[in-house]
């Protein structure tokens, strides 16, 4: 059987280990959530300007029918109105996703932050215990002290 010594440091190594891979996997689904918020934002933004597009021609519909000539004066106007505003909703949504990815990725490098913080605390409390003389047990052996009275002892 180990001793408990031996047995604290494996258990001290593994919680560090598992703190590290915990949080790296915190940080991972952090990315992946960021990465998906952009491609969606992206997504959506190509859609409002298909919507546009849609608008835009059935104003050029509206106006053509109404004997309005197109491309110059209030037509042109109407057009560059419609133009501006899909332009200005798509790269809104684009920015909230750029938003949404930054955040994500800051959630992560806490995430990985905060996993080797709680590594590094678990090596120093198990070095701490070692230092102790164990596990907490109330019997720690003889003392150096102890030990040196029985090598002179003879025994």
């Amino acid at each position: 059987m180990c001793d408990p010594i031996t047995l604290l440091v494996a258990s001290t190594a593994l919680s560090a280990g598992g703190q590290i891979m915990a949080g790296e996997d915190k940080a991972r689904e952090a990315e992946i959530q960021g990465a998906y918020a952009l491609d969606d934002a992206t997504q959506t933004a190509k859609n409002i300007r298909k919507v546009g597009k849609r608008q835009q021609g059935a104003a050029n519909v509206a106006l053509a029918a109404s004997g309005v000539k197109l491309g110059e004066g209030t037509a042109l106007e109407i057009q560059n109105t419609i133009d501006q505003n899909v332009q200005q909703d798509a790269l809104s949504s684009i920015l909230s996703g750029q938003r949404a990815k930054n955040s994500a990725q800051r959630a992560a490098d806490n995430a990985r932050t905060n996993s080797y913080y709680g590594a590094a605390s678990s090596v120093l409390s198990g070095g701490a215990q070692i230092a102790k003389g164990g596990w907490g047990s109330k019997n720690k052996g003889p003392t150096q002290q102890q030990m040196i009275d029985k090598q002179n002892s003879g025994f």
